[in-house]
């Protein structure tokens, strides 16, 4: 028994030192400047993966080298750097938060030659601020944001993300790449809700190479702009571009979409240097307005037949006080862009000297498809009379534009009553497969059970519709590719005719309106299954107690 005993307390003492030394190691956090921390570069050398650096509000005149996955957040007052921060090594899953660098030379924040690998790193709320001015790489000189010119940063796994941010040109160089990103590995960059201040100099911000690039939500002003090149699937969605144009150059892959382009040069396509070719590229639902010049021009390439000759689509965009051509095409001669339904500023389309003589709308060159085009502008709200007289209707889609909003006349011997008549309309820049919530008011309640008429092909169709409860303000849901819903084959647009419509409907037989069946007869199908399910139960139940 004392030998059991002995082998049981042998194996748990094993047991107790093996969950010891698994046991990870808690992060630490170091406070700068401390006794034991003084400077930003202390606490690196100290620290362990994971860890956190606090550095409290300061000033902190230091070049720190992060070459480990730490952790460095600032606070409220943020600290400020006056220095620059270097990147060398494997720099893994951390985030850097809430701290300004700034100073009157370059770099504020290099990557340039140490080969760093990020992958999950997050620069939130930070404030880049060049008060100087800065040579070029090729030059010898250094960017304020150096990542890349020829010595490209592997970007790997979740790779990096830029959000809340600004990077201002405070100083006096006009004419030069604020930030330089040159990527290799695949991983994704984002841009979040970056905003970048050129202060009346012309500030590049210059995304050169890299793949699953998106710049969401940011903000280019007073002369500032980005410049594209080299990149595969890139997105551009959500964006205010109010500063010297924005350029793409050499581009595999590219979403532009929801964006507005407005005191600019507008959108450049261009192959002046680098890569020469942009493949696979759609523009679609921006507003182009307040230009002096061309709101998309394609130019500068240096070879025939310079691009894809079906490299770009420009759909469902609106051309607003265009000093320019709305599209200028000087490479017509080999391609031609595909610019069929946008807004060219005037329901007669746009002006093209032999195409379209009599379009009061902005130019086009030769080399630009604009037939057919918008009556009037995709907005995410419109509003149309009803065909029957009875007021306005509003539509408004919960994602998404809207355009080609028109009243049409019910057809003949409809299935039930159509107090407001019926409407033609399409929903656009959706990603393929979206269902939308589509908001409809209207001029005047309709009763509770009404539903959403569709009529497609000789055939009436029934869907559901939200928010049915007797007053003038409906939902529908419609689904992107839905052979009932969705009435072209256009991945991420919807064309619909319908409209709602109830009472009357015990007049008119299935059999002369195939009004869908199956969706009418479902609830009660799944109640009578219900119900047998149940009874089925309780009847084995009573067999299982009575043996």
């Amino acid at each position: 028994m004392k030998r059991i005993l002995s082998i049981v307390f042998a194996l748990a003492l094993v047991l107790a030192f093996s969950l010891v030394a698994t046991t990870p190691v808690a992060a630490a956090t170091l406070n700068v400047p401390s006794v034991t921390y003084p400077t930003i570069q202390a606490a690196i050398t100290a620290a362990s993966p994971g860890d956190t650096i606090v550095v409290a509000a300061g000033t902190y005149t230091e070049n720190p080298l992060l070459n480990k996955s730490v952790n460095i957040h600032g606070g409220s007052p943020k600290p400020v750097l006056n220095g620059a921060l270097s990147f060398a090594g494997a720099i893994t899953g951390i985030t850097i938060r809430d701290i300004v660098i700034q100073r009157a030379s370059a770099p504020l924040m290099d990557a340039g030659y140490g080969g760093p690998v990020f992958n999950g790193v997050q620069f939130i709320s930070m404030d880049f601020i060049e008060t100087g001015t800065w040579t070029s790489p090729n030059i010898g000189g250094k960017n304020p944001i150096n990542f890349g010119w020829g010595y490209p940063s592997s970007v790997a796994g979740a790779g990096v993300l830029f959000k809340d941010c600004t990077m201002s040109n405070n100083g006096a160089q006009n004419g030069g790449t604020f930030m330089q990103w040159e990527a290799v590995g695949g991983g994704p960059t984002t841009f979040d809700n970056v905003t970048v201040n050129g202060n009346g100099n012309q500030t590049e911000i210059n995304i050169y190479s890299g793949a699953n690039v998106t710049i969401t939500d940011c903000h280019t002003t007073n002369n500032a702009y980005f410049y594209l090149s080299g990149l595969t699937n890139l997105t551009l969605e959500n964006n205010t571009f109010a500063g010297f144009g924005t350029y793409v150059n050499g581009v595999n892959g590219a979403n532009i979409r929801n964006n507005v382009f407005q005191d600019t040069r507008g959108l450049r396509f261009t192959a002046a240097w680098g890569p020469t070719q942009n493949y696979n590229v759609a523009v679609d639902c921006n507003t182009f307005s307040n230009m002096a010049e061309n709101a998309i021009r394609i130019s500068g390439y240096t070879s025939s037949p310079g691009p894809d000759t079906a490299f770009l689509d420009v759909h469902y965009n609106s051309f607003l006080n265009i000093g320019g051509c709305a599209v200028n095409n000087t490479f017509a001669t080999y391609f031609t862009v595909d610019a069929e339904s946008n807004w060219w500023g005037n329901a007669t389309g746009p002006y093209h000297p032999t195409q379209n003589p009599g379009g009061t709308g902005y130019c086009v060159t030769d080399g630009v498809d604009f037939t057919p085009w918008l009556g009037d502008t995709q907005a995410p709200t419109k509003s149309t009379a009803t065909s029957t007289g009875t007021g306005t209707a509003y539509f408004s889609p919960e994602q998404g534009n809207i355009a080609g909003l028109a009243a049409v006349p019910t057809p003949s011997s409809p299935p039930v009553q159509f107090p407001h008549g019926m409407f033609n309309f399409t929903i656009c820049c959706l990603n393929p497969g979206d269902t939308v919530i589509l908001n409809v008011t209207l001029p005047a309640p309709v009763p509770v059970g009404t539903k959403w008429y569709k009529y497609n092909g000789g055939a009436w169709d029934a869907l559901p519709i939200g928010d049915d409860d007797g007053d003038n303000f409906i939902t529908v849901a419609l689904t992107d590719g839905d052979s009932i819903e969705d009435e072209d084959s256009i991945p991420g647009q919807i064309t619909d005719q319908g409209g709602p419509g109830g009472g009357g409907a015990g007049a008119v037989g299935w059999a002369t309106y195939p009004v869908s069946k199956v969706r009418v007869l479902l609830p009660w199908i799944a109640l009578v299954a219900a119900i047998a399910l149940a009874a089925g139960l309780l009847m084995l139940r009573h067999r299982q107690t009575t043996t």
